[in-house]
C-alpha cells in the first residue's frame, strides 16, 4: 500500500515537472520537404516520434510472430502428441497392471507412435497379447520392440522365454 502510493505521488510529481517545463519553454519544431512544411511545439513532435517508434516496434512484432507462428504451432501439436503418448501408456499399463489385458494391449499400442519408450510400450502389449492368448500379436509386437530400439533386444528375448516357459 505505501509502496504504490509512493509511486502515485511520484507519477504526480514528474508530470508537475514535466508540466511546468513545457509551459515554460514549448520549443519550436519546423519540418519543411519539398515546399511543404508542418510547425509544432518540440514536446508535441517528440510525442509523435515515440508514438511512431512504438508503432514501428510492435508492427516488427506482429510480423516476426506471424512469420514463426507455424514453428509455436508445431512444437504446440508436437508436445500435444507426446503428452497423449503418455497418458495412452498410463492407462495401458494400469490397464496391464488390473488384469484387463485385452484394453491394455490396445492401449500400449496407441501410445507407440510419438512415445520415447515406444519400445517398452510393444514388450507389454506382447506380453498382454500373451495373456489373452494372441500368439501372432505377441511375436508381431515383440519384433515390432526390437526394430523401434536394438538395444531392447535382450528384454525383449527375455520376456519371450517368461512368455514361452
Amino acid at each position: 500500500m505505501k509502496r504504490s502510493l509512493l509511486i502515485i505521488l511520484g507519477v504526480i510529481a514528474l508530470a508537475g515537472g514535466l508540466g511546468t517545463l513545457i509551459s515554460r519553454e514549448p520549443g519550436y519544431v519546423l519540418v519543411s520537404y519539398e515546399g511543404a512544411s508542418m510547425q509544432t511545439s518540440l514536446w508535441v513532435a517528440l510525442g509523435l516520434l515515440l508514438t511512431l517508434v512504438a508503432v514501428i516496434y510492435y508492427s516488427v512484432r506482429l510480423f516476426m510472430f506471424l512469420f514463426n507462428s507455424s514453428g509455436y504451432y508445431r512444437n504446440w501439436r508436437d508436445e500435444r502428441k507426446s503428452t497423449r503418448a503418455l497418458t495412452l501408456t498410463a492407462k495401458g499399463l494400469r490397464y496391464y497392471l488390473e488384469g484387463e489385458y485385452d484394453r491394455a494391449e490396445k492401449f500400449l499400442l496407441g501410445g507407440v507412435e510419438n512415445n520415447s519408450s515406444s519400445a517398452i510400450n510393444l514388450i507389454l502389449a506382447a506380453e498382454a497379447a500373451n495373456k489373452t492368448g494372441n500368439e501372432e500379436g505377441r511375436e508381431s509386437h515383440l519384433r515390432l520392440g526390437i526394430e523401434q530400439d536394438s538395444t531392447m533386444s535382450q528384454a525383449a528375448a527375455i520376456a519371450s522365454a517368461g512368455m514361452n516357459a
